[in-house]
């Protein structure tokens, strides 16, 4: 089986799929969200999802972020555009995301996880090193905090 469970409509997509992960600086600090679902879930990253048909991307990284951890931001630009391709045992294209990763202030608001986020908080750099993080987001996220 593949990261998503069979039925699951983002699987053995037309065309990809666009995502906005909001990567949220207050200090010192950044908003993380513990997923709740699949894929990946139990682990921690930057708030974030599809964007959806008549979306801004920045209005769809504000609305993820909102949505998962109750915080308000104020998107400050773009930090980079990751394609996420995994491919199934007989090479064929299973999933394919483009994420494009923002840069946002804190705004506003006081941390409650929801939607699809099983916890959220605001960790130092320093406090990263005990999460269960990918390696390469976790490089994406230290350059944010630099």
């Amino acid at each position: 089986m593949g990261i998503l469970s069979p039925g699951d409509p983002r699987r053995y997509p037309e065309y990809p799929r666009v995502s906005a992960h909001t990567i949220v600086r207050k200090d010192d600090r950044i908003l993380l969200i513990q997923r709740g679902g699949e894929p990946f879930k139990g682990t921690w990253a930057p708030p974030g999802g599809g964007v959806d048909l008549g979306e801004t991307v920045y209005d769809a990284g504000k609305r993820e972020v909102f949505e998962e951890t109750g915080i308000e931001c104020e998107i400050e630009g773009v930090q980079e555009i990751d394609d996420q391709i995994y491919l199934d045992s007989d090479g064929k294209v299973e999933v394919h995301t483009i994420i494009i990763r923002l840069l946002a202030r804190y705004a506003g608001g006081e941390i409650k996880a929801s939607s699809d986020a099983a916890d959220a908080g605001w960790f130092t750099a320093d406090e990263l090193d005990g999460l269960p993080i990918p390696e390469k987001l976790r490089e994406i996220i230290l350059r944010a905090l630099a």
